[in-house]
């Protein structure tokens, strides 16, 4: 290249340079801003998806968790191997039920807990491929940053689950006392009702089944009012008896 087409060359370029500045120099300050962030951000944005792309390319997206297990950047067989091991492990481990003082242990064999694997591993990996642009670059973007957590798919065996909550039922519940009254002669002994204690036995299935499949290993047991049937007894002169049912 010639020294006069070396000076042309640079010409044009300081021409082409100040016809950018002066364009955007011409703009307001807050859109000459935006236009700026906008050729920066989509570059990036491309980067980005292009990265994440070849991150996850039929494998899970990283950051992934199954039950607080990491499956994230596995293939589906891998996930559902790992996710094996480990809830064979927690299952093995007993979980903790409380109500006052009392306290029982309860393994995942004792009420049957078994996991889906392959169901708890394919629900990772759809993770970020809804095929809704919005709500896979949402979840993607969560996944990065560790924050989506799928639950893993735990089922027991309904009698043996039902007879372990029964047990416990059974130690905790307290009957409900309805009002009474002895005569003796002409002397009459009113008692008093009182409400009882029952477990809230479908709550405490839930938490059960949940808790051995969890980080969490204890399950505090949760309890309502039994009503009485009968809230007091009144007797009127002559020994006449009047029930009066709970207003319950």
């Amino acid at each position: 290249m010639t020294e006069r087409e070396t000076r042309a060359s640079y010409r044009a370029s300081a021409r082409g340079s100040h016809g950018i500045r002066g364009w955007l120099s011409a703009l307001q300050p807050w859109v000459a801003i935006c236009v700026i962030a906008l050729a920066v951000a989509v570059p990036l944005a491309v980067l980005g998806w292009g990265v994440d792309a070849l991150a996850s390319a039929d494998r899970i997206h990283p950051g992934v968790r199954v039950g607080g297990v990491d499956v994230g950047g596995m293939s589906r067989v891998s996930a559902e191997q790992r996710l094996s091991s480990e809830f064979e492990k927690r299952f093995a481990e007993p979980v903790t039920v409380r109500y006052q003082a009392r306290t029982w242990r309860v393994t995942g064999e004792d009420i049957g807990a078994q996991l889906d694997a392959r169901g708890s591993a394919s629900a990772a990996w759809a993770v970020g491929r809804t095929n809704s642009f919005l709500t896979d670059s949402a979840d993607r973007l969560r996944a990065w940053f560790g924050a989506v957590e799928v639950p893993a798919r735990v089922s027991g065996n309904p009698d043996q689950v039902a007879n372990t909550v029964d047990t416990i039922s059974a130690e905790v519940s307290v009957p409900a006392r309805d009002a009474t009254a002895t005569v003796t002669g002409a002397s009459v002994k009113l008692v008093k009702a009182a409400p009882g204690v029952a477990v809230k036995t479908d709550l405490l299935r839930q938490e059960l089944l949940s808790a051995t499949a969890a980080v969490q290993r204890e399950v505090e047991v949760e309890t309502v009012e039994a009503p009485v049937r009968v809230s007091e007894l009144l007797y009127a002169p002559g020994g006449t008896e009047f029930h009066c049912p709970s207003r319950s």
